[in-house]
């Protein structure tokens, strides 16, 4: 169950940890084994991409704030490949948005596209291939729903909460706990 539900790679890691695999039968510990083989390969990719286009907003002066999995991943989990992913999130200001559209479909040769059809808040472009295969990168402009509700705060609440971290060897921002858990 634990495989089935993304869950693989963190059970797999604590019953490591335990000494507990040796007790479980052989199949459900291949089974979290592979979860896990997977979990860190995909999660390598997503590093990489995240690598790459830290460095590329930072060269075109647009604020990238990471978000969900990818900042999670790096400061909550004790392993990274722990947190299941399918993609890269990142927040842009609305001020940057046309700036950082206009980069990923400049250096992927693929326009973004656009997720929801009611609400303009984000886009997704695959980033091209990273150790073996694509990884998806999405761009957030706005981080809630209904842009006109009384209870979220405004996007630029969100992106003066941020804090930054060390990330191969280069600062990586994202968003301080407290704004973490209200996202």
């Amino acid at each position: 169950m634990a495989v089935t539900h993304g869950l693989g790679p963190a059970l797999f890691t604590l019953l490591q940890r335990q000494n507990g695999l040796a007790q479980l039968p052989r199949e459900a510990a291949v089974s979290l084994l592979l979860a896990y083989g997977q979990a860190c390969q995909f999660t390598d990719r997503i590093y990489a991409a995240v690598e790459e286009w830290n460095q590329r907003f930072a060269d075109n002066d647009i604020t990238a704030v990471w978000l969900k999995g990818v900042a999670l991943g790096l400061t909550v989990y004790p392993n990274r490949a722990m947190r299941p992913m399918g993609d890269a999130d990142v927040l842009a200001p609305p001020t940057q948005t046309a700036d950082a559209l206009a980069l990923l479909e400049a250096v992927t040769g693929n326009k973004p596209a656009q997720l929801g059809e009611q609400n303009d808040k984000e886009a997704m472009v695959s980033v091209g291939l990273h150790k073996g295969g694509p990884v998806r990168l999405e761009l957030h402009w706005s981080l809630i729903e209904a842009p006109t509700s009384p209870l979220a705060p405004p996007v630029d609440w969100f992106l003066d909460q941020t804090t930054t971290i060390d990330f191969a060897g280069r600062p990586l921002r994202i968003l301080r706990s407290e704004a973490n858990l209200l996202y």
